[in-house]
């Protein structure tokens, strides 16, 4: 009896396995296949399967060959194609009531992103979002569940695994193919870590490597291809979703040696969050994406920052930090860099983009500090410089413009002007002073340079002209776009290795060609270093001497007021160029009839101007005039020249008013001192600190309140750095001006100019004015100015020799006047037998 009921059992177990198999091996397939058509056909798409093996033993499914494809005859483009899908199973969570898989491994998965090609709004669909439409379409027909049920099968996947994944977009012209790539997300599941379970409860850990990829860039007519290509990717994180419908995301992304990684959170609004940190992420493969009609290369430079985002309903918003570390950035086989710098760091960086077209967009940041920067600035034979030329089609040649004319009022002294319609013009074309808001606003509190280097070429000269600019140390503050508002310009440099250059000003962004205000001064430059110019223009070379130069550009509504002031000293004149075909000018005469008995030549060269005008060129106007006091020189008495300065004459050191540092133009004729002392151990130096009362109180008391202005908005006053000028159309700015002036003058005379005063730029001058007054400037600080200056002075000679400290004295401070070149300095120089 017992054997009997053994049999019977062990029969039904194997006529139940036998049922489960032919079920999975010869029923399920074909099930699985009509209900696959069945919905492909309410969608309006094609879905067709290859081999379908099912595993019963094993809970092992395998399709093979799955294409999705439109019904429609006219479009036949396959949306998606896998070569294989496997899926393997668990038993014991079946029989729980939950779905367990081990793993889903896809090969080769082929997807299709496209649409038509058309011109803006005619663009048809992506492809994929019709598809989509499609299915929503069908599920709304259906019975609605309530939203607040959720099914309570729990589902988990240990890995799914994609093999050889390709992805095509096709959008028009444009054509993008990504792949082969791999990936791979682990432990999926959908119950969060509050045990809810369905709904948009999500959580899985991912992996994916794509290997090297290359993505081609739109093309741009004469611009070489580019692409965007990195040679190793990767990403890796996971995903969180949880019962309030919001999704939280970790990506670690790795391009080649660089890492951005992200954390992100979408609220179940739409919302989207997001935490970005950037790592040595490298600049090369981004340059392809600027349309130069020359390769450019980066052998170095790396970005580096921190970033949050936000993007909702109103507005999409960055706000972070960012630096960009060893740049160098050169057209590709040129062995000098672009552009360069060690370091570039831009803090507290604010984009704000509203969606609204009526609101406008927003830059700001707080300060951009840039190390080192390094720049080639060439201009080729046309004049057109190599920045330009990189990012412009060459244009047709065309005939030159007639130069501005000009007439000559006085014997030093003459305006030149643009031609004679720029009277009428300007009167009746004046631009309107009324400047509209910007669409887009941008507002940048400072950009600070620190040890700057500039390289300068002219090809359209022969020989070529060069020049290197060094030591460049500043900063511009304030620059906006906003209607009223001025940025701060202070820079300071050496020029051509024994000059140096001062640039101070004020420039408009809102509209850079109406109100500027720039003065530019560069002192001690060698003659000869402009021996391109004056080979090609005059005619003759120099072989000695130096200039001094004072420009200053003034633009109020269009019009141009602008002063040349040349001072040149000891000039040695050399041959003349042989065969030379242009208008030679009277250089040896106009030397004799303008150098004094110091060996100086002393020339103004006032020039007016249109910058509407089509024709306008400050180089144009400067130069004509040049030429038209030389030319006509020959009219002025004559004057023989005087004797040369000996080494005992050390005025040409000149100090900027109100400051100690010593002037770089004064390099040279220190070297000379020093040098000097060395061949005679007899001789002493006794070094005089001077100063202006007149003019040294008035600067040092500027110094005194713009410090104390800058300090209270916020803005660092670095010792030994030019001190810029508080820009006073900067709301944080004039903030510190009214502390500035509550603490120096009182809070009492700060109330009153607030009740008695209307709230416009002139009472911020007016403030910033009576805070510079406020200021009394002893003697005894002006003897301590003047002992700085001398002690600048003595410690140059010591670092050239340290054996002359025994032979450099200072002397008694003395008051002096100062001239157009600053305040002179007094030294006595004692040679023994």
């Amino acid at each position: 009896m017992m054997k009997k009921t053994l049999k019977v059992l062990i029969s039904l177990v194997l006529l139940v396995i036998l049922a489960f198999w032919g079920l999975g091996t010869l029923i399920l397939p074909g099930v699985i296949r009509d209900q696959a058509q069945a919905f492909g056909d309410q969608i309006g798409y094609r879905i067709e399967m290859g081999e379908i093996k099912l595993t019963p033993m094993l809970l092992r499914a395998r399709v093979n060959d799955i294409r999705l494809t439109p019904a429609s005859a006219s479009d036949k483009a396959t949306l998606f194609a896998l070569k294989q899908i496997e899926v393997d199973a668990r038993f014991w969570p079946l029989l729980l009531g939950q779905v367990s898989l081990e793993r889903i491994v896809l090969d080769a998965p082929e997807v299709l992103l496209a649409r038509n090609a058309g011109a803006g709004r005619e663009r048809g669909d992506w492809n994929w979002v019709s598809l989509i439409d499609r299915i929503n379409r069908l599920s709304a027909s259906e019975p609605k569940q309530d939203p607040e049920q959720h099914s309570s099968l729990k589902v988990s996947v240990d890995a799914l695994v994609l093999n050889g994944g390709r992805l095509a977009v096709r959008d028009g012209r444009q054509a993008y193919d990504l792949g082969p790539f791999n990936l791979q997300l682990t432990e999926l599941r959908n119950q969060d870590d509050t045990g809810h379970v369905g709904g948009s409860s999500l959580a899985s850990t991912y992996t994916l490597n794509l290997g090297s990829v290359t993505i081609p860039l739109p093309k741009v007519d004469g611009v070489p291809d580019r692409q965007l290509a990195f040679a190793k990717v990767s990403a890796s994180g996971h995903m969180m979703g949880d019962a309030s419908a919001s999704l939280k995301a970790a990506l670690n992304l790795t391009l080649d040696d660089g890492t951005i990684q992200s954390v992100w959170q979408v609220a179940a609004n739409g919302t989207l969050t997001g935490k970005v940190a950037v790592e040595g992420l490298a600049v090369k493969p981004w340059l392809n994406l600027a349309p130069s009609y020359e390769r450019l290369d980066s052998p170095s430079g790396t970005i580096n920052g921190d970033f949050e985002l936000k993007q909702d309903a109103d507005a999409f918003v960055l706000d972070g930090n960012l630096n960009l570390d060893k740049l160098d950035i050169r057209v590709s086989g040129e062995k000098e860099p672009l552009l360069a710098w060690s370091t570039m760091a831009i803090s507290r960086l604010h984009i704000a983009l509203p969606h609204a077209e009526s609101k406008p967009g927003a830059l700001s940041m707080h300060e951009v500090l840039v190390d080192n920067p390094k720049i080639r600035f060439v201009l080729d034979a046309q004049r057109q410089s190599n920045f330009r030329s990189l990012f412009s089609q060459p244009e047709p040649k065309t005939a030159p413009k007639a130069l501005p004319s000009v007439r000559v009022d006085g014997q030093h002294e003459l305006v030149a002007k643009a031609p004679s319609t720029t009277a009428t013009a300007s009167s009746t074309n004046k631009p309107s002073v009324r400047q509209q808001a910007p669409g887009f606003r941008y507002d940048i509190r400072s950009i600070r340079l620190k040890n700057g280097y500039m390289f300068f070429a002219d090809e359209s000269i022969k020989p070529m002209f060069r020049v290197d600019v060094t030591d460049l140390n500043g900063a511009v503050q304030g620059i906006s776009n906003e209607p009223g508002r001025y940025a701060t310009l202070v820079l300071n440099g050496r020029a051509a290795k024994t000059g140096s250059l001062r640039a101070r000003g004020q420039l408009a962004f809102a509209d850079p060609r109406l109100n500027n205000d720039v003065s530019l001064v560069f002192r001690n430059i060698p003659l000869n270093a402009t021996n391109p110019y004056t080979m090609t223009f005059a005619g003759y070379q120099i072989d000695d001497g130096r200039i001094d130069v004072d420009l200053r550009y003034v633009t109020k509504n269009g019009e141009l007021q602008g002063k040349n002031r040349f001072v040149i000293k000891r000039i040695k004149l050399g041959e003349p160029v042989p065969d030379y075909q242009g208008t030679r000018l009277p250089l040896g005469l106009a030397i004799a009839l303008l150098e004094d008995s110091d060996g100086m030549i002393d020339v103004n060269i006032p020039v007016k101007g249109n910058v509407n005008e089509p024709e306008f060129s400050v180089g144009h106007l400067v130069w004509q005039a040049v030429k038209t006091v030389l030319a006509n020189i020959v009219t002025a008495p004559f004057r023989a020249l005087g004797a040369l300065m000996g080494i005992e004459n050390m005025d040409a050191i000149a100090f900027v008013p109100g400051e100690s540092a010593l002037p770089l133009e004064g390099d040279e004729q220190l070297l000379k001192i020093a040098d000097y002392l060395a061949k005679r151990p007899k001789a002493k130096l006794v070094i005089h600190g001077t100063y202006d009362s007149a003019v040294d109180s008035t600067e040092l008391a500027r110094a005194m309140a713009d410090t104390a202005i800058l300090e209270a908005s916020g803005l660092k006053v670095s010792p030994g750095e030019p001190l810029p000028t508080p820009n006073l159309t900067d709301p944080k700015v004039r903030a510190g001006l009214k502390s500035a002036y509550g603490a120096q003058v009182g809070r009492i005379k700060l109330g009153q100019r607030f009740l008695t005063l209307p709230d416009n730029p002139e009472r911020d001058i007016q403030l910033r004015q009576e805070l510079m007054q406020s200021y009394k400037i002893t003697d005894e600080q002006l003897k301590q100015l003047a002992a700085q200056r001398a002690d600048a002075v003595k410690a140059r000679l010591l670092s050239v020799d340290a054996k002359l400290a025994e032979r450099i004295t200072i002397g008694d401070a003395e008051a002096v006047s100062a001239d157009s070149a600053g305040v002179p300095l007094r030294v006595t120089l004692e040679t023994g037998s």
